[in-house]
Order: C-alpha cells, then sequence, then structure tokens
C-alpha cells in the first residue's frame, strides 16, 4: 500500500465516504459531495447549501450515487430525504419518497419523543424571556415529501441492485425496491445509539452490530452473545465485531453454524473498520490502520503509532 494522490478539495471533515469498483464518493460538514475515479479525477458534485449530508453509498456494478441529506424548507421546516444520481449525465433521476407516511403520525410521533427537547426549551424561554428563545418545534411536513420523519443514519444497497434500506436516528427501518416504492416500514428493536446497514447477501440483511433480518419474509435472527460491542461490518460468512472499549479484543465470528465460532483479532481496539473483496481494514485507538485476511490474521500495519505513555507520582503510567 502507497499512497497515490491527495486530494484536497473539501474545507471541512469528511463524514461519509463509500466505494464501488470505478468511483469513490465522499461527503463533508461543508455541505459537499465529490465522487472521483481512482486517479483523483473528480467526475461529480453536489453542493446543497440548505441541507446537512447524511451518507453517501455506491453501488459497486453501476453508476447509480445514492445520498441521504436532511434539507431545511423555508428556513425552517427539516426535510429528511434520499436523492438518487446517474454519474454518467450528473442529473437526479428520483428521490425516494414514503407516501404512506401521514401527518398525524408525524405529528404523534414528534408529540411523544421531544418532550425533553420541549421542556428545555420552555425553561430556557422561562429564565431569559429577553431573549427571545425558540420554544416550539417545527415538525417535518408531509407536503414536502419525506424519505423518513427524522434524520436518516444509514443507507445499504443489495447486489442484486433489487433493494434498498434506510435507517433514521429513531432506528425506523424502510425497506424500498430500487425504484423508490416503499416495500415495508418498522422500528427496530435496538438500543445503539448509531446503528449501520449492509447487506450481507441480496436478501440478508446486517443491522449492526448483532441483527440478521431475511427482507423477504422478514425473520430474524439475532446474535445473542455479542450485543455488547458498539459496531459491526460483514465479512463474507462472517461479522467483525468491534468498538467497545470495555472489551479487550474485536471478534471475527463465523454465523453460517448453528453454534457460531468466534476468533479474537489480536491487538485490536479499534472504534472504525472497512472491507473488500478480500481483505478488511480497521484503525486502532493507537492510531494504527490494521489490514487483515478474513481469518483474522493482521497482514500489515499502516500510520504512525499514536499511543502515550504518561508518568504519574507513584511511578506508574497510562
Amino acid at each position: 500500500f502507497k499512497q497515490i494522490k491527495t486530494i484536497q478539495k473539501q474545507s471541512k471533515e469528511i463524514v461519509t465516504i463509500s466505494a464501488s469498483n470505478e468511483y469513490f464518493a465522499t461527503g463533508s460538514y461543508d455541505r459537499n459531495v465529490f465522487v472521483y475515479d481512482y486517479n483523483g479525477k473528480r467526475i461529480f458534485k453536489y453542493k446543497n447549501l440548505d441541507a446537512v449530508i447524511g451518507e453517501v453509498i455506491l453501488h459497486p456494478d453501476s453508476s447509480y450515487l445514492f445520498l441521504s441529506i436532511t434539507e431545511t424548507k423555508d428556513g425552517v421546516y427539516e426535510r429528511p430525504v434520499i436523492k438518487c444520481f446517474d454519474l454518467i449525465t450528473g442529473q437526479q433521476i428520483r428521490e425516494f419518497i414514503d407516501t404512506t407516511i401521514t401527518q398525524e403520525q408525524i405529528n404523534a410521533f414528534y408529540d411523544k419523543n421531544t418532550t425533553g427537547v420541549k421542556n428545555a426549551m420552555s425553561h430556557v424561554e422561562n429564565m431569559f424571556p429577553e431573549g427571545q428563545t425558540k420554544s416550539d418545534i417545527n415538525y417535518p411536513r408531509v407536503k414536502d415529501g419525506l424519505s423518513h420523519i427524522e434524520r436518516i443514519q444509514s443507507l445499504s444497497i443489495s447486489d442484486d441492485f433489487k433493494y434498498f434500506t434506510s435507517m433514521d436516528k429513531y432506528n425506523i427501518l424502510k425497506i424500498w425496491d430500487t425504484n423508490g416504492d416503499i416495500l415495508n416500514s418498522f422500528q427496530v428493536t435496538n438500543n445503539k445509539v448509531n446503528t449501520d446497514l449492509y447487506f450481507i447477501n441480496d436478501s440478508t440483511l446486517l443491522i449492526t452490530p448483532n441483527i440478521l433480518l431475511n427482507i423477504t419474509d422478514y425473520s430474524s435472527n439475532v446474535l445473542t452473545d455479542y450485543q455488547d460491542y458498539k459496531r459491526s461490518i460483514p465479512i463474507q460468512n462472517k461479522i467483525f465485531f468491534f468498538s467497545n472499549i470495555d472489551i479487550e479484543s474485536s471478534k471475527l465470528v463465523d454465523y453460517s453454524t448453528d453454534s457460531p465460532n468466534d476468533v479474537d483479532v489480536k491487538d485490536s481496539k479499534c472504534y472504525r473498520a472497512s472491507y473488500s473483496a478480500d481483505k478488511f481494514a480497521f484503525l486502532g485507538i493507537d492510531g494504527l490502520v490494521r489490514i487483515c485476511d478474513f481469518n483474522g490474521q493482521v497482514k500489515q500495519k499502516l500510520g504512525k503509532d499514536r499511543t502515550e505513555t504518561v508518568g504519574t507520582r507513584d511511578g506508574g503510567s497510562r
């Protein structure tokens, strides 16, 4: 592995990245989405000053870019929406709009789930009446056309390009076809703050860290021994569980048998991971990137070790 090129186009932190066989895409806090080929040539740009970028997803074998954003409508109302662009023409070809959402559902949902926010806003208004602080929450509007009623935190596309899934921050999972028609919608029981979606195969969805969902009959399998991990990614017929500083090592778990087998991935406390067709990589808390085979063996380390040792009065260190 060696550096090919440094690209400095985005002025703020990159928050999402996705790769296909021909391109890679990035989205950042500066409200830009860029798509490049692997020579570093930019082939697509999207910018919306009235939107916060959520996630970008490229399908491995297509020229389509899927993007989740939270737009601001009329300067007040938030609009979580998923867009699809054709990278060849550069044109938006579709928005994923859930026509089953009603305004009554939105109002009831926000009335139930924003009590704490409303109380805090009311308290600030009472404490500082001269500040003219905002005391009401403006609920999303059905008339604006919504994909979800809250910020979208994850997207995934099946390899056969038949299914598309999305999940918002309240863990409401939606299953679409790639033409934009919604097939099902339900809330996932999961106590994780961040949940990612990955298609393991054309019909099985990994809902991180430990739920396997069959999206044809909606049956699920929960890997109960691994619920304490915060994150996971699929690796062929295995799952790499990681990101919990209270657990000494990450686990690579073969879930294809009735009794899942796991192997400790040594030296592997980490909080970011990714995978390709024949290997996976993770960023350790020491700042090193480790590249592994699918048996969990570390093949290469990249970067600079940032582990710090600090002496204390009693001679100890951390």
